[in-house]
């Protein structure tokens, strides 16, 4: 399978995985909402790492966590 025929294929569940981060209320400016942007980047890094990236960190910053992922090149 090429890579436009698995995105095709897959649309559905990019549109609901999206719609589920998405409804995380990770709003990074109201202090009210840390705790969801947290919650945020773990989300995203469990489901890059469930999507096969071999590296997924979620780093610690003075501020908010950010996610760093790679997938190295051949």
């Amino acid at each position: 399978m090429n890579v436009a025929e698995y995105i095709a294929s897959s649309k559905e569940r990019f549109f609901t995985d999206l719609k589920e981060w998405l409804a995380i209320p990770s709003i990074s400016g109201d202090p009210a909402h840390h705790v969801d942007v947290r919650r945020s980047a773990e989300w995203l890094a469990g489901y890059l790492r469930g999507m096969g990236f071999p590296t997924v960190e979620v780093w610690e910053t003075e501020g908010l966590p950010a996610v760093f992922a790679e997938w190295p090149a051949a």
